[in-house]
């Protein structure tokens, strides 16, 4: 030892030298992509945004070595990058930051050609093997797949409300639409697809995983209105098909025919006020933007006893319906009220006809004829009867009148087509004549019927002889008479 050393001559001492030979090394990173099955309306499969954001950290003895630059980019579909002049044994991890919607992401590590297990993981670890002499080709590969799925929807018909028998056996068409945030482009799905009672399904398959995808119905078969359950939806890639119910509901409405007689005396005789009168209705809808017309249930005619109703149902919500009348019984014209209505949800619309009984006048003429008209009466009492229809109508005065030469006698208000007569009182007349004998009353637009009544006056001759009895004692030489008409009239 030194204090007392073995060997007081000199030692010469040995020497060690540590070499520490640092490699380098290196990693690749390779971006995959699996389309799936999506396809569009067309079948052409779906592609998606071809960009995906990696970022990388390699550590070696505690300190970070991926240079700042590499430690974040961007990969395209089957695009590789490599890193190379790492220190071999250094740590690193990669992580896909965006996976641009996939339902999956995949990572395998490669060591030296040899490929490790498949990991359903966005993120690997691996450690840097040196790279071979004299080459800097790396010897860890990373392979990172991003696997794409679809989905599928099931979108249903339903026929609802009360007039959904009747009126909902027509087309409807409904739309579906898709947009997919990475898809390229976005829109993935646009198509339409007419659905019926008979055939109330559209299933739709091989929709894009994550789309956010829209119901409509474009053509409604003219449904009063129109639900869809749910009317947006996200495709996922679950067993069963997303389900969609587009419900249509028929409601539908009533429309009430009232009648009413107008003009008085007809219209409150028994040949109106029990007469028939036939209406028909006629309606039409709008279905899928066009006219069609509506097979009213129960029959398009009614028929109305008098100032009565009648009432169809059933009709379907909105259409337009005109009420006419195709036998409008004894009257002369109608009309109806409003021209055409609108059918309601659940109410009662009412179309008023009204039947018009128009009147008419009667003109009585008086002519006094004959070789005694100088001595007939200036007035001459008469009773005028009338009947419309078979029933009576009652006339002013109960029909009497007093007729006079050249002094026409007008009586209104008589219902046009009445048939009237006149009836003179004897006036001491030989013959009356009645021209015509009935008269049927035409209306104001026509000329007034007229019946003239004439009296024929005849003369006579009285031829008086006398004849003096001589035995009955002095004879007057002239004796005095009067006499005198069976009317009581005194004759001259």
């Amino acid at each position: 030892n030194v204090v007392d050393p073995a060997f007081p001559d000199p030692v010469p001492l040995e020497q060690i030298t540590a070499t520490n030979t640092s490699r380098h090394a290196g990693f690749s990173v390779e971006k995959a992509v699996d389309n799936g099955p999506a396809i569009d309306q067309d079948g052409v499969p779906i592609q998606y945004v071809d960009d995906y954001d990696f970022t990388a950290s390699c550590i070696f003895l505690g300190q970070e070595v991926m240079p700042v630059g590499d430690r974040a980019f961007t990969l395209e579909d089957g695009e590789v990058v490599e890193f190379t002049g790492l220190p071999a044994g250094a740590e690193c991890t990669v992580v896909e930051t965006n996976t641009s919607g996939a339902a999956q992401t995949y990572t395998q590590v490669s060591v030296s050609g040899v490929p490790a297990q498949n990991e359903p993981d966005p993120t690997a670890t691996f450690t840097l093997v040196a790279d071979p002499p004299d080459s800097t080709d790396p010897q860890v590969a990373l392979t990172v797949t991003n696997v794409y799925t679809a989905g599928s929807a099931s979108i249903t018909k339903a026929i609802a409300g009360p007039g959904g028998a009747d009126w909902g056996g027509t087309d409807f068409t409904v739309g579906l639409r898709c947009t997919l945030a990475w898809g390229d482009p976005q829109l993935v799905f646009d198509d339409t697809v007419t659905l019926s009672r008979t055939d109330p399904t559209w299933n739709v398959a091989n929709l894009a995983r994550g789309a956010v995808c829209a119901v409509t119905e474009t053509q409604n078969g003219g449904a009063t209105s129109t639900t869809i359950t749910p009317t947006t939806f996200t495709v996922t890639d679950a067993a069963q098909p997303t389900a969609v119910t587009v419900t249509n509901t028929f409601a539908t409405g009533s429309l009430r025919v009232t009648k009413a007689l107008s003009g008085l005396p007809a219209a409150a005789l028994p040949p109106a006020t029990q007469g028939s009168y036939t209406v028909s209705l006629a309606c039409t809808r709008v279905v899928n933007g066009a006219p069609v017309a509506v097979a009213v249930p129960g029959g398009p005619t009614r028929t109305i006893t008098g100032a009565g109703t009648a009432t169809y149902t059933g009709l379907p919500t909105e259409a337009t319906c005109a009420v006419t009348e195709v036998d409008q019984g004894f009257a002369s014209s109608h009309t109806v009220s409003p021209a055409s209505l609108t059918i309601g949800n659940g109410t009662t619309v009412t179309a008023t006809v009204t039947n018009v009984f128009p009147n008419g006048s009667l003109t009585l003429t008086k002519v006094v004829s004959g070789p005694g008209a100088a001595d007939a009466p200036t007035s001459f009492p008469a009773v005028v009867s009338c009947t419309w229809r078979g029933a009576p109508v009652t006339l002013p005065q109960a029909g009497q009148v007093t007729l006079r030469a050249d002094a026409p006698v007008t009586l209104s208000g008589i219902p046009v087509d009445s048939v009237c007569r006149v009836v003179e009182s004897d006036s001491g007349q030989d013959e009356t004549i009645y021209t015509p004998a009935t008269a049927v009353i035409g209306p104001s637009d026509q000329p007034t019927a007229t019946i003239q009544t004439e009296n024929v006056f005849l003369r006579a001759s009285l031829r008086i002889a006398k004849n003096v009895d001589p035995n009955e004692g002095a004879v007057p030489s002239s004796f005095g008479m009067s006499a005198a008409k069976q009317s009581g009239s005194a004759m001259k």
